[in-house]
């Protein structure tokens, strides 16, 4: 049940990114607490597991292709 969570919370902070140009400026804990992340470390590694690619990586991906 944890991991579903987890899942669902990845989706929405993806969603958001892809949407909401000022979310994109938010500093990491910033957004991992937006979804109830109580760390870096644990939002990172949940963001690993169902992605694949490192958040930072995946944030850098994102505002190179999307306006602001």
């Amino acid at each position: 049940m944890k991991y579903k969570v987890n899942e669902l919370r990845i989706d929405y902070i993806i969603n958001r990114l892809e949407y909401d140009k000022y979310f994109r400026n938010y500093k990491l804990k910033a957004i991992a607490n937006t979804v109830g992340f109580h760390s870096t470390d644990a939002f990172s590694k949940a963001f690993y597991k169902k992605e694949k690619v490192k958040f930072s990586e995946y944030l850098r991906k994102v505002r190179d292709t999307k306006p602001m």
